[in-house]
């Protein structure tokens, strides 16, 4: 097969769902998932006798985009990491075709003079997998699929394609003014709202990163629904395909809004922070009052059906209640993550407050027992893999906590200007922008910065 066919990403994604899928010889490997054989016996034989034609999905969320390993299939708030006999087979799909003769072509392309009993299991499980998840259909007609599929591109062997997500800061403006704030939002904004981008500006951004292939957009602030026009913004990038995050403090968030994000279709979650299992220690760093706000917010949010991520931003004066906030979120039935505060923004000046290693241990030790025994659940399966990515002698100034490599992701902020990382924009200001989403494309700045 393809000499680098099980060369995938060590690590993969960051706060999405993203799993690794690869194909050999003899195995089909599904890492970050259930067993997948089990009970599939009678649907496998039925694949290959049947041999009705399959098509991707034509949904405005599915892309199918090649890597240097392979390729990426992103759909349904959900990405999932091909190996190269894996994207070979999947792109089969993008007309509709038999099972048979998808295997077949392959198989040729990979140089195969032969079809092995352990290929043809390792692909009907996946194409078993992936017709179960939605991404394979049955087409009879033999309709072509809208799906993105983009085929003749470059690649490095330090980052993706494209992005996989990109967070976009609508505003700078918050009613919050967090004292650990990396951004620096609150009710006066560092950025003027005349000098933000309008809602066309943002439709031109959002339709040309999407036809880049970007998935997944993760809109934030500031505060999203502080913007009047920012609901209208994230619909406009469901519309598009894109899977959708919206971060929110929640302080402004009418009932008016809950039917509008309810609508989301591809909305992966509302994402808020609870610093705290009690006033005194969620508002200490928030502002007065607002424990009370979020617990509220969150409930109506709950009751509305809306997918819920709660967060807390963890530090010395709160990594023993974890358990306890933990609680709150499943009880409004929210997924519950935590992340170590970082001194950047506003908290640089709360270096006193950044945890040690053993108090950050401590803490994900809680939430890990919680993931075991059912009591929370987590926003992301990769979860503690990557916290343990954040071990550092001295996590206070270590760059691991407070910087991100710009080959995965990028942040947009209000103005349009793309950079990766708040505490760079410190460290070096004149140097931390990338270029502007108005005046150069993404594949630009992708490429050459």
């Amino acid at each position: 097969m393809h000499e680098r066919g099980l060369q995938l990403p060590k690590v993969v994604g960051q706060q999405h769902d993203f799993l690794m899928v690869a194909i050999d010889t003899g195995n089909f490997i599904l890492a970050y998932e259930e067993d997948l054989e089990e009970g599939l016996g009678s649907e496998y034989e039925r694949l290959w006798v049947e041999d009705v034609p399959l098509v991707l999905a034509s949904d405005a969320s599915v892309v199918l985009r090649r890597e240097r390993f392979g390729g990426i299939l992103y759909g349904f708030k959900r990405g999932i990491f091909l190996n190269q006999e894996a994207f070979d087979l999947v792109r089969s799909f993008v007309v509709a075709t038999r099972p048979s003769l998808a295997l077949k072509q392959v198989l040729k392309e990979g140089g195969l003079s032969e079809i092995t009993k352990g290929f043809v299991e390792a692909a009907g499980h996946l194409i078993l997998y992936l017709i179960a998840e939605g991404y394979l259909r049955p087409s009879q007609e033999g309709l072509e699929s809208k799906a993105l599929f983009l085929d003749d591109q470059h690649f490095s062997d330090d980052r993706y394609y494209r992005p996989l997500s990109m967070e976009i800061e609508l505003t700078n403006r918050c009613y919050r003014r967090c004292a650990y704030c990396a951004y620096e939002s609150g009710p006066e904004p560092k950025i003027p709202l005349r000098e933000e981008l309008t809602f066309d500006e943002w439709g031109y951004i959002l339709d040309s990163i999407r036809k880049e292939g970007v998935f997944y957009l993760e809109f934030t602030g500031g505060d999203p629904l502080s913007r009047p026009d920012g609901l209208e913004i994230i619909r406009l990038a469901d519309e598009l395909g894109f899977s959708v995050q919206v971060n929110t403090d929640l302080s402004v968030l009418r009932d008016s809004d809950l039917d509008k994000i309810a609508s989301t279709k591809n909305l992966n979650f509302v994402g808020t922070t609870l610093d705290g299992s009690s006033p005194d220690s969620h508002d200490l760093l928030r502002g007065k009052g607002g424990f009370k706000t979020t617990l509220r917010q969150i409930s109506l949010i709950a009751k509305a059906g809306i997918p819920l991520a709660v967060f807390t931003v963890v530090h010395k004066k709160n990594y023993t209640e974890i358990r306890k906030i933990g609680e709150i979120a499943t009880q409004n039935n929210a997924m519950y993550g935590i992340a170590p505060m970082y001194p950047a923004g506003r908290g640089a000046s709360l270096n006193h407050l950044v945890l040690s290693q053993e108090e950050w241990d401590f803490a994900v030790g809680e939430y890990m027992d919680m993931v075991r025994l059912g009591a929370i659940k987590p926003h992301q399966r990769l979860w503690y893999k990557l916290s343990r990515e954040l071990r550092s002698e001295n996590p206070a100034r270590d760059q691991i906590w407070l910087t991100s490599r710009g080959n995965r992701a990028l942040r947009v902020d209000p103005r349009g200007n793309v950079y990766v990382s708040a505490k760079l924009r410190e460290w070096r200001p004149r140097y931390s922008f990338f270029g502007n989403l108005l005046t150069s494309t993404l594949a630009d700045i992708w490429e050459n910065s």
